[in-house]
């Protein structure tokens, strides 16, 4: 290990990372990444692992970050040659590897804070982002694949003035600074800066197990505030054209359905999972609540939170940018995502 474990700003690094990691406005689930940079080495967070686990575990891989930036030109998305010291775990660099080696900061941190998302889904976007973020040094990115195609994007940008801060639209944010405090206030200032306020929505009825059985799927518990939504359409229009974000896809299969009539559900499911290899990943139920499937974990029921999240905020009458039919397929079929889900399946299994 080029980096010592006890190198203090990497004992910073990770104490920042649990801290966001735990915020569900920030991080949620297995997504967001960090890192830092010492000469030629980078610790950068592994492919699957959670923020919120980095005081209580290493999850944390080293890489060489020339390697890093030559497999960039070659259009990789798996950094794990350019490990230093390969772990007996195998774990693999993030997907988001390249992000962190372009940056030319110490410490990198990649959030997918809510109030950000929001920021690049409404119409005017450009100039609400241009009056929040006055005075800082930022560029936005029109939606990418994650990975080389977002990389290369990224990079045509570092190289012409490298900003503090990336705006990654339907994604979230990367950004860069010096320690790892300055990068966590920064964080803290831009989501501040973009802050929607979010609408409260009055609380359904007591939810009760005298809702039925559905096969193949089961109620979100009864104190989960997206069960709400069922009574809010309006509310959860927002969700219904298409995903939002890529973990969603990768979560949850892609958008979320509304049902008018549970009877509804098991020909619309054996049509979904013919088109898409999945179940539905969430289903909002009128006057009824959120199914889910049977088998979903933390991290699917992190993102319908998210979604939740977002649904508050945006405007009742926004049209967002939903990700596109073939934006989702290149997602679910990407082996780097259907790895990090596998990752996901370990944790939950200690």
């Amino acid at each position: 290990m080029q980096i010592a474990a006890t190198d203090p700003e990497f004992q910073c690094l990770r104490t920042v990372c649990a801290e966001i990691g735990a915020d569900p406005l920030l991080i949620q689930g297995g997504g967001g990444n960090a890192s830092l940079k010492v000469a030629d080495a980078m610790l950068i967070k592994a492919s699957g692992t959670w923020m919120s686990d980095a005081v209580i575990e290493n999850i944390f891989v080293e890489v060489s970050v020339s390697t890093v930036r030559s497999l960039i030109d070659s259009g990789a998305s798996d950094f794990s040659v350019a490990v230093i010291a390969p772990q007996a775990s195998g774990r693999r660099p993030s997907i988001e590897t390249a992000l962190h080696a372009l940056m030319p900061f110490g410490i990198v941190l990649h959030a997918h804070a809510v109030n950000t998302i929001c920021s690049t889904l409404v119409p005017g976007a450009d100039h609400r982002l241009e009056q929040c973020l006055k005075g800082l040094s930022w560029a936005r990115v029109p939606y990418t694949m994650p990975g080389a195609d977002l990389a290369h994007a990224l990079k045509k940008i570092v190289h012409t003035r490298a900003p503090d801060i990336i705006i990654l639209d339907n994604h979230g944010i990367v950004l860069g600074a010096d320690t790892a405090q300055a990068a966590h206030r920064l964080l803290i200032e831009i989501e501040d800066r973009l802050r929607f306020a979010p609408s409260a929505l009055s609380a359904p009825p007591t939810l009760t197990a005298l809702r039925p059985e559905v096969s193949g799927y089961r109620w979100l518990d009864a104190n989960q505030s997206a069960h709400a939504l069922a009574w809010h359409p309006e509310r959860a229009a927002c969700l219904l054209a298409g995903a939002l974000m890529p973990d969603q896809v990768v979560y949850l299969g892609g958008p979320v359905v509304w049902l008018d009539a549970l009877s509804r559900l098991p020909d619309l499911s054996a049509s979904w999972h013919a088109e898409r290899g999945t179940p539905i990943g969430c289903v909002i139920v009128r006057d009824q609540g959120v199914l889910v499937p049977q088998a979903s974990g933390a991290a699917a029921e992190s993102m319908i939170a998210l979604l939740l999240e977002i649904a508050l905020r945006l405007p009742v009458d926004a049209r967002p940018t939903h990700l596109s039919l073939a934006d989702e397929r290149a997602l679910s079929q990407w082996d780097a995502e259907a790895y990090r889900q596998a990752q996901d399946a370990l944790r939950a299994q200690r």
